[in-house]
């Protein structure tokens, strides 16, 4: 098996999100909250971003208050970068230029 598609157990509160997930959305967490330059951020892979437990990871992640979000200009940095990769992700797979929402 493949170790990025290794689930890990999240800890914390119960919430929306499965209770398990892939070893590169629980990377990314870690590095948002390790406050990680955005330039040097490990992303998923495309499949990953796109799926719907990475989708629901990414809300939750967004939403969380527990811990700490990190400050404002760090979560935009963060999200910007992310959700570039995210939309080239989906123009690459469907072949048209529909944005993420």
């Amino acid at each position: 098996m493949d170790s990025s598609t290794n689930p890990v157990a999240v800890t914390g509160e119960p919430s929306s999100i499965p209770t398990t997930l892939p070893v590169e959305l629980d990377t990314l967490r870690k590095q948002y909250f390790a406050l990680v330059p955005p330039y040097l951020l490990h992303l998923p892979s495309p499949q990953t971003l796109r799926s719907a437990a990475a989708q629901e990871a990414l809300v939750e992640l967004a939403e969380t208050e527990d811990p700490p979000q990190p400050e404002a200009g760090y979560r935009k940095k963060f999200w910007k970068r992310v959700l570039g990769v995210l939309e080239e992700s989906f123009e690459d797979a469907d072949g048209d230029e529909d944005g993420v929402s």
